[in-house]
């Protein structure tokens, strides 16, 4: 998730601490209370938004991974009993098909490793009542089927995950900016009406309204942990 994002959601953090120690101060004005209300409201939808923004992509390339792993393996004995079965009954068909190495499934980009599995697919369908005697069942082919499938709706998978955290991007945006028109029409003007009699608590939320920008390796700021449920 982006600093910018990270950085203001400690910004408002702060600022909700502050108020939180000086209620007594607001609450002699009822509009500072509804709208601050409000501002908790939408830091916690904030927080919420933040970690499953944290989380979108977590998880995605591993699976996919495992996956295009198991695909090959079940395709790679596969190809090799049809390999075996086209040399020893000189089907120049079923070689030539079947002609690319095996190393190649292992560097095929998505598009292409589909390809090699379903001209594999394709091949073994062709040749069902031979393939008993190489060792490949009608049991093996399934399986070969069914993690090809499973492989196609992973493949799109990062692609669905990077569209969702497109979205998840601009509810962050959205958020943020709800909370700094709030801020900045609102509260602030309010702590001003505060200010004469409570100098104190105008200075410490005026402080606590500053963002700091942590850049660096040494000084990122820790993306959010999960959204706490608190009891009634």
């Amino acid at each position: 998730m982006r600093t910018r994002i990270i950085n203001k959601l400690n910004m408002y953090h702060t600022v909700s601490s502050v108020c939180e120690t000086h209620a007594s101060v607001w609450n002699t004005i009822p509009a500072f209370g509804q709208n601050y209300q409000l501002f908790l409201a939408k830091v916690a939808a904030l927080e919420q938004e933040a970690y499953q923004h944290t989380q979108s992509l977590v998880g995605v390339t591993e699976s996919k991974e495992v996956e295009r792993k198991t695909a090959i393996e079940k395709a790679q004995i596969v190809a090799s009993a049809l390999r075996s079965l086209g040399s020893v009954s000189a089907d120049t068909k079923l070689m030539a098909q079947l002609r690319f190495p095996q190393t190649r499934l292992l560097q095929a980009g998505a598009t292409r490793l589909i390809q090699y599995l379903d001209s594999i697919i394709e091949a073994a369908g062709n040749h069902l009542t031979e393939l008993p005697d190489y060792g490949i069942s009608q049991y093996k082919i399934d399986e070969l089927i069914q993690v090809r499938d499973q492989l196609t709706v992973t493949l799109g998978t990062p692609r669905n995950a990077i569209i969702t955290r497109k979205i998840l991007t601009d509810k962050l945006d959205q958020l943020t900016g709800e909370l700094d028109h709030l801020l900045k029409d609102t509260l602030d003007e309010l702590v001003l009406v505060l200010k004469p009699d409570y100098p104190e608590f105008a200075n410490l939320y005026k402080a606590a309204r500053v963002i700091v920008d942590q850049k660096g390796k040494s000084n990122k700021p820790k993306p959010p942990l999960p959204p706490t449920v608190k009891d009634e």
